[in-house]
């Protein structure tokens, strides 16, 4: 529903190639579109709404983006489509663009930021808060790759008397099963079949993780450990048995994403090229994809 007092000159049109949607608002400020790391006001900025892979200096792409703004003159947008949307932030007239086959419904919503956003969630899902712990300081780095990294990051943090909340590992894994420590030996078991902290041997940079994590956690510090929600096209001249038994199981069992031909759809392009994306809309995914991580929650692993 358009507020017209809020609202004027609201327009939806399209020109042979693409959707234009406009109008003319009292906004001096807009704030929303997901995460963005290149503003925190949008007012005079043209930004898109398309996940794009990027390593560091994002400027204003994003790979979380949300189609949802809302203003300072008391009105929200919420854009719900599938499809890339770009949006024109000029003060005073805002516009909203997309290709002339997207398909899509507009939603706007009216009142203070609180009331604007709690609509949305209503409209999108509740949001489900994580643990306490997960607000305060975490500490991590990509190139921390062994044990005694993180042995060394924990004297640091008591020597300078840092308040670490949270160690968040990234290069833990094998780079391939993403559960699996990196260096550890264990007997390969078939796709559907789960690896527990008995089976497995730990060597190499991570001899003793058990300990590592029972030392954090004397020191009041939880563990995440970095994830990748794909399943690896894996490089060439990489082998790794255990992996290529979960790929076939994960595929044979329908527990990834398929094209519109129902064939395994394959990241195209940016980052992991070639890999397969769990559905972890389908409750046997989101079941099979944890049972596997089960033993490094035996761990400790918060």
């Amino acid at each position: 529903m358009i507020n017209h007092n809020i609202i004027r000159n609201f327009t939806e049109k399209t020109d042979g190639e693409q959707i234009i949607i406009e109008y003319d608002c009292d906004a001096t400020a807009v704030y929303g579109l997901g995460e963005r790391y290149c503003s925190v006001n949008h007012i005079g900025k043209k930004l898109k709404s398309l996940v794009i892979e990027q390593f560091c200096e994002q400027g204003e792409i994003a790979y979380l983006p949300m189609p949802f703004y809302h203003a300072n003159d008391g009105h929200g947008v919420f854009v719900e489509t599938a499809y890339e949307v770009d949006f024109d932030f000029t003060e005073g007239h805002f516009r909203i663009l997309m290709s002339k086959d997207a398909e899509y419904k507009l939603n706007f919503i009216y009142g203070t930021p609180k009331e604007i956003i709690s609509r949305f969630i209503e409209m999108t899902g509740e949001i489900v808060l994580p643990p306490k712990w997960a607000f305060g300081v975490w500490a991590s780095a990509n190139r921390w790759n062994c044990q005694k990294d993180i042995e060394e990051q924990m004297e640091y943090a008591e020597k300078y008397d840092y308040p670490i909340n949270v160690v968040v590992i990234e290069a833990w894994s094998d780079e391939a099963t993403f559960y699996l420590w990196n260096g550890s030996k264990y007997d390969v078991v078939d796709g559907g079949e789960f690896l527990k902290r008995e089976n497995i041997q730990f060597d190499g940079p991570w001899p003793s993780p058990d300990k590592m994590i029972e030392e954090l956690h004397k020191r009041g510090m939880k563990l995440v450990l970095w994830q990748i929600p794909a399943l690896k096209e894996l490089d060439p001249g990489q082998v790794c048995t255990q992996h290529d038994n979960d790929c076939a199981y994960a595929v044979e069992h329908k527990l990834v994403g398929t094209d519109l031909e129902g064939n395994p759809y394959k990241i195209p392009k940016q980052w992991f090229i070639g890999s397969m994306l769990p559905d972890f809309a389908n409750p046997k995914t989101k079941e099979w994809w944890f049972a596997k991580r089960q033993y490094l929650l035996d761990m400790g692993v918060d």
